[in-house]
């Protein structure tokens, strides 16, 4: 009697992974025709297989917040779904603001910013911006840092992969900041979801 012949198991191995890549495919392709389906896949595959502009500036405008009124328009797309951090980042940030246990030596941030974010000309976010920011320190070797003025989650606040046109406007001023602790930036940026 003939023994039948045995597939390996090396084709069966390759068959099952060709066909977990292509689920996998059509599973993030769904997600980018709407953002919606997916999330929480798309975001574990965003966070396991990082690109390389996952943490890059979506919006970086420098701000002088001596300047009562002054406003700077700007453009985005947020890329990925997650939370982002809308942040005023200080050139010459004190450590001391936010690893001293001391609310005096807490930096009092006095700017209010009126943030206002549109998409295909429809207002979809106004936020006065200030009121109780968050400090963060910068992770690199100059001593910059940030203080982070609000957050949002894509798809759930704002779209994600659609042109957002924005304006921030210095609705009261903190000459001391500008003055004392160097140039603020304006900046919007995706972190991470852990």
């Amino acid at each position: 009697m003939r023994k039948a012949k045995q597939k390996p198991v090396f084709f069966y191995g390759t068959c099952a992974f060709f066909l977990l890549l292509f689920t996998v495919f059509l599973i993030v392709t769904q997600a980018d025709a709407e953002p919606n389906m997916g999330k929480s896949f798309r975001m574990l595959w965003q966070e396991l297989f990082r690109p390389k502009d996952y943490f890059n500036d979506l919006v970086s405008e420098p701000i002088d917040l001596g300047i009562k009124g002054q406003t700077k328009k700007f453009k985005f797309e947020n890329k990925y779904v997650g939370l982002h951090f809308i942040e005023l980042v200080v050139e010459q940030f004190d450590r001391d603001w936010l690893l001293s246990g001391d609310p005096k030596k807490k930096y009092n941030f006095r700017a209010r910013l009126e943030l206002k974010l549109y998409s295909e000309e429809q207002l979809i976010y106004h936020r006065i911006l200030g009121e109780k920011p968050r400090q963060a320190m910068g992770l690199g070797p100059t001593p910059s840092g940030a203080f982070v003025l609000a957050d949002y989650q894509c798809p759930d606040d704002l779209p994600v992969k659609k042109n957002i046109v924005g304006e921030i406007t210095v609705v009261e001023t903190d000459t001391v900041l500008t003055n004392e602790y160097g140039p603020t930036t304006f900046v919007i940026r995706k972190v991470s979801d852990e």
